[in-house]
């Protein structure tokens, strides 16, 4: 339970903002140098999915505010980044709605085991579940945020969030970036391959995007480098022998790919029930199946209410139903 009298959750201004990146610069950024970091974070506000109020900052503080002169305390703090998304309600009909990513979230070790990260989240989700246009929130949990928001709201949905490319050229901006100040990603020439395309006539449009990571705290060694499918995509239509030749084509691609970038694994998030036993299949590449347990585990809150458009706030419905994530892929990740 949060110890600190009447927490709320605010808005921080440009300078809690700067001091907020500082303070979680060793966790989320430990392999650039302070000010890297911060360049970072703001050349992501410059790109498209974020410039114009596309990422809104939170932080929890004390009621009581600052003293004097003094910024106020942050006890936890989150970002939230407007994604665009497709949700059908039952047998009702598509829509386009607005999705909040939550990211970032983080609360100084010495401020750790008070329950300020599960208080944040429950007062984010009353937050958005007030706003008209937000159907839901989604968060990639780590171990700094053990709580997750609360269950979803039980309601029959469908939704996914919509691969743009805003959403993709914020990935791609994340890979340069690093491209370009740390020593473990190696400078090659030209622009970056960021996919690749199988074509066999209509039905065989198989194709897949990526981009290349390398993880905090390592900033001199490319053993930890990855290249990360954002999307791999292919027809429904698709027999399971032309989809096996187009994923080993396209799964080549990336492999090419991730020796050029010095990486030592390729990952493919959430793969279906047709495209896991083509790459179990690809014995030489050494394939594992891994279930997420610490980090990067998806969750979502739902907003929307019975018609899918947002505005009613957690704990609206009753009915208990299913609740189907569309294309649970790396490019949601935020």
């Amino acid at each position: 339970m949060a110890t600190t009298t009447n927490p709320i959750l605010v808005r921080p201004t440009d300078q809690e903002q700067v001091a907020i990146w500082a303070h979680g610069h060793a966790e989320w950024g430990a392999h650039l140098t302070p000010a890297q970091y911060e360049a970072r974070e703001r050349r992501l506000l410059a790109t498209r999915l974020l410039r114009r109020g596309g990422l809104t900052p939170w932080m929890l503080t004390p009621s009581d505010g600052a003293d004097g002169d003094r910024q106020r305390r942050a006890l936890a703090s989150c970002e939230t980044l407007r994604k665009r998304a497709l949700v059908r309600v039952g047998g009702g009909p598509v829509w386009l709605v607005r999705a909040e990513g939550v990211a970032s979230v983080f609360v100084e070790p010495r401020l750790r085991g008070r329950g300020y990260a599960a208080l944040m989240m429950r007062l984010l989700a009353s937050r958005l579940g007030g706003e008209p246009d937000v159907a839901f929130s989604v968060l990639l949990r780590s171990k700094l945020a053990s709580s997750p928001p609360p269950p979803s709201p039980p309601t029959t949905i469908r939704l996914a969030l919509i691969p743009d490319l805003a959403t993709l050229q914020w990935h791609f901006a994340r890979q340069d970036f690093l491209a370009a100040h740390i020593d473990s990603l190696p400078r090659l020439p030209g622009e970056p391959v960021r996919g690749a395309l199988y074509e066999d006539g209509d039905e065989s449009r198989v194709w897949a995007l990526w981009t290349v990571k390398s993880e905090p705290s390592r900033r001199q060694q490319a053993e930890t480098n990855k290249l990360e499918l954002l999307r791999l995509s292919y027809p429904e239509s698709i027999s399971q022998p032309q989809l096996q030749t187009a994923v080993e084509a396209v799964i080549g691609s990336a492999v090419s790919q991730s020796r050029r970038w010095l990486c030592t694994s390729i990952q493919v998030w959430n793969p279906d029930e047709r495209l896991r036993p083509i790459l179990d299949s690809m014995t030489h590449l050494q394939p594992e199946l891994v279930d997420r347990e610490d980090s990067s585990i998806a969750s979502l809150l739902w907003l929307g209410g019975q018609d899918g458009c947002g505005g009613k706030g957690p704990g609206a419905e009753e009915e208990e139903v299913h609740v189907d994530w569309i294309a649970n892929d790396k490019f949601g990740w935020c």
